[in-house]
């Protein structure tokens, strides 16, 4: 285990914590789930740990739940938090978990822990009746003993048989959680110049040159069966050097190749695994077929290989690797375009499209576009030069002299360098653009609406625009911070109570994006979102505390307003759902009140464009 990878997770943890108000035990719960689940976000994760039967009470022994509808999975559960490195946990967790299926497995037994735990229940018995595998995950931020792993697995395969259920069992240690970490951060290293040999485990390829009618001009294609050893421990040689034009990075081990691993190492079954398999798809500057000394070929060398679709296969080769005989090989198309530009343009689309098959996000598929490029060349201009992530985990790629050119020396930029993701950039702009329930709930139609997609990363907008937008969104996220508590009392009075202010914390994702949208509101002079309104806006997000803390004062009112009312209407849904309705009406609410504060604070006798002058009466 390693005591660096322990202070990672636990500077996270606590960062969580802190942020949401939350105890360290649930934090890591959260931490978890964002960790395993790719998509997942913060207020995501928090819903999805919210198991506790009311203040103080207990939670079942369920820490955490995520239903998978893409592949049938129903996963459960139980974490345990240390504060010290080297914790080996016994059984107790598997137990705890073991007991919370128990009680959810009958609606009545379930119904003493609470109505959040009715809901998980009820979830898993609809999961049930359509085939869901049950997946119980231990997660610990240490180890576990051998022989307490063990004995779960044969209770719960026991457990199973008599239940017919289907139900699985995975235990994330640290060492589990470092494996993880480190296929989410690749090597940016490529391997342009470089060549390496593919063994064939089949003699018979399909050659297909420039001559072939099946290809466009200028095309060379091999169609081989590689030899499942070999790849492997290349796969282990190279790494994530072998991926670097996919459209995203490797991102790790998940439930979604467990079937592929199982496959692979499975005595019987591994003969099956080309037949299986819908293969490899691998880029290339350049290739050779080699023969033996009879002259059948044996081999091709493969310049700068690129493996575009097929990367969790590899990885599961080189995982596996000295646990599957000589039996497995794989179907590959090694392809070799022309080295113009209109080449390289259609090896991305090809890097696209036979992505777009798999259950990769939709902004993987996005990263490699034109305006995506362009904005990671613009940003890199600015003055000082902000980093543009537009693939995931493209800056753990970095090397630190690379991140250097980032570092932000003046403490200003939350984590110390000037970055900005494409997925925040994007939610970010719609705030600011007035749909700040969507920006959150919704946020996968960024990039899956065509229409919508088009409309945010618009081509003709300045960086400066879209660096306004994210930087208020962060600026905002760091005020409603639970860590801030005093911050924001000083700030907006002590009207706010804990109660209320834990209140906003558990909605925090939307009081951030309704901030953003109103003060881009109250900012914007014409109809529409102009470059001289971000100059403006990116001068007061540099004196934030001073600029606009009589603004933020209006700005708190109206979100206290808001949390009154609600308690007065025995109708109302509650605070955060108000607000996560995309119907926008909270954000008209929000919006009258900030006017009605506003008009009080003008004086009859200056003529004042209401609540904007108010917001840059500083700055002007």
């Amino acid at each position: 285990m390693s005591k660096h990878t322990f202070d990672w997770i636990e500077r996270q943890v606590c960062d969580i914590a802190s942020e949401r108000s939350v105890q360290p035990d649930r934090a890591f719960a959260v931490w978890c789930m964002q960790f395993i689940y790719p998509g997942f976000d913060l207020d995501e994760a928090l819903i999805r740990t919210d198991t506790l039967r009311g203040y103080g009470g207990g939670d079942g022994g369920l820490d955490g739940w995520y239903k998978n509808e893409d592949i049938r999975e129903f996963h459960l559960w139980q974490c345990k938090w240390s504060e010290s490195f080297g914790k080996v946990f016994d059984k107790k967790p598997a137990l705890e978990l073991k007991n919370a299926l128990e009680e959810l497995l009958s609606l009545e037994r379930a119904s003493q822990y609470g109505d959040k735990f009715v809901e998980v229940a009820t979830s898993l018995q609809l999961a049930m009746e359509h085939d869901y595998q049950i997946i119980l995950n231990i997660g610990l931020l240490g180890s576990m003993k051998e022989n307490s792993i063990s004995q779960f697995n044969k209770t719960i395969c026991d457990f199973a048989r008599e239940k017919e259920l289907k139900i699985s069992c995975e235990v994330w240690d640290l060492e589990k959680f470092q494996q993880e970490y480190e296929e989410h951060h690749p090597s940016s290293e490529t391997l342009e110049g470089q060549s390496f040999k593919f063994k064939l485990k089949s003699s018979q390829i399909i050659h297909m040159d420039f001559d072939d009618a099946t290809l466009p001009q200028g095309w060379e294609v091999v169609v081989a069966s590689l030899q499942g050893i070999s790849l492997g421990k290349l796969a282990q040689q190279l790494a994530s050097k072998l991926f670097g034009l996919n459209v995203r990075f490797a991102l790790g081990a998940n439930k979604r190749i467990k079937s592929i691993w199982e496959s692979l190492v499975d005595p019987t079954d591994s003969q099956y695994f080309w037949l299986y398999n819908n293969g490899l798809t691998i880029l290339c500057d350049d290739f050779k077929i080699t023969n033996d000394s009879n002259g059948i070929p044996n081999a091709i060398i493969i310049e700068n290989p690129q493996v575009v679709n097929g990367c969790q296969t590899v990885t599961a080769f080189k995982k596996c690797t000295g646990k599957y005989t000589d039996k497995p090989s794989v179907l590959a198309r090694i392809i070799k375009p022309p080295s113009n530009s209109e080449g390289k343009k259609k090896s991305l689309l090809i890097a696209e499209k036979t992505n777009s098959q798999n259950p990769v996000l939709s902004r993987d598929l996005r990263s490699n576009d034109t305006v995506q490029k362009r904005l990671r060349k613009s940003f890199d201009q600015l003055n000082p030069p902000w980093f543009y992530e537009r693939k995931r985990g493209e800056w753990g790629t970095l090397k630190t002299p690379e991140k250097n050119k980032y570092k932000d020396n003046t403490g200003e930029i939350r984590g110390s360098h000037r970055r900005l993701d494409m997925e925040y950039l994007g939610q970010a702009w719609r705030m600011l653009e007035g749909f700040p329930s969507v920006a959150i709930t919704q946020k996968r139609e960024l990039f899956d609406n065509e229409e919508i997609y088009s409309k945010v990363f618009s081509p003709r907008r300045n960086p400066e625009q879209f660096l306004f937008a994210s930087r208020l969104r962060t600026k905002y996220e760091e005020f409603w911070h639970g860590k801030n508590f005093e911050g924001i009392r000083s700030t907006c009075g002590n009207y706010l109570t804990d109660s209320m202010l834990r209140r906003m914390m558990n909605a925090k994702g939307q009081v951030v994006s309704h901030s953003v949208a109103l003060t881009c509101k109250a900012l914007k002079k014409g109809k529409s979102w102009e470059l001289s309104d971000a100059k403006i806006g990116l001068k007061l997000i540099d004196n934030f505390e001073s600029k606009l803390l009589p603004w933020n004062r209006i700005l708190a009112k109206a979100f206290h307003e808001m949390l009154q009312a609600l308690d007065n209407d025995e109708e109302a849904v509650g605070f955060k759902k108000t607000l996560e309705k995309s119907d926008g009406n909270a954000l008209k609410t929000l919006w009258s009140s900030i006017e009605a504060t506003a008009s009080i604070l003008s004086f009859s006798d200056e003529k004042l464009n209401l609540p904007r002058d108010i917001l840059l009466r500083e700055e002007n």
